[in-house]
């Protein structure tokens, strides 16, 4: 069985198949006026004939509504909630269904929608978005002022460490030093026992002098001087 032949899509529209498909009809006197009309649709909509062209009822010519008036109104409640940062409960509130002229709706079929939409967009993003990809953090004045003072702690906590390291080096060529020093002395009363025991002879001159200037060249070199 053969398929029917598909009707071509019309590339222009009537004045009242776009005021039906954007407006809700109401219950008024039958007229032919849809001057004001495609005025607000002009200015509010400039991509009406695409958006046409694009919908199911567009391709075939209908003039039944793009959007259903359960989703338009479901969309609503989103728009206000989410725009004007109010909980989900305020759909439920007395006062909320008072003074709006939206329909009622519960706190669970916005969490549903909530949830559908989010996954729809998280789809979206997914599909457009490579497999690679870095992300820019923009900051201003008061950021990046804040991540200059947090290099800076850095630097300087590196620069702490280092000198910690460095007092320690010192307090051990101290330790050195006052060893040398402490063997230095030993060294001299030996040499000087040493000389009053042989009687008065002859006493190695040479080698203490030789020994202490090298000991005394040890200890400057360890202490820095």
């Amino acid at each position: 069985m053969l398929a029917a032949p598909r009707q071509p899509r019309p590339t222009t529209f009537t004045n009242r198949q776009v005021a039906n498909f954007i407006f809700r009809p109401c219950r008024d006197h039958a007229d032919t006026g849809y001057t004001n009309l495609m005025q607000h649709i002009r200015r509010e909509h400039p991509a009406f004939a695409e958006e046409m062209l694009a919908a199911t009822p567009g391709e075939t010519g209908s003039v039944v509504h793009y959007a259903r008036h359960s989703a338009q109104n479901t969309f609503g409640w989103l728009e206000l909630l989410i725009k004007c940062n109010l909980p989900l409960s305020f759909c439920e509130s007395k006062l909320a269904r008072r003074y709006s002229n939206l329909k009622p709706i519960s706190v669970q079929t916005l969490r549903r929608v909530l949830e559908a939409v989010t996954c729809a967009v998280e789809r979206s993003i997914a599909a457009e978005m490579p497999e690679r990809f870095g992300l820019k953090k923009k900051m201003n004045n008061q950021g990046l002022a804040r991540e200059l003072l947090r290099s800076r702690a850095r630097e300087l906590q590196e620069l702490q460490a280092k000198m910690q390291m460095m007092s320690e080096a010192l307090a051990d060529l101290q330790y050195a030093h006052d060893e040398l020093h402490m063997l230095l002395q030993r060294e001299a009363e030996a040499i000087n026992e040493l000389t009053a025991n042989t009687g008065g002879g002859p006493t190695p001159s040479g080698y203490t002098s030789s020994f202490s200037v090298l000991l005394e060249r040890v200890v400057k070199i360890l202490s820095g001087k």
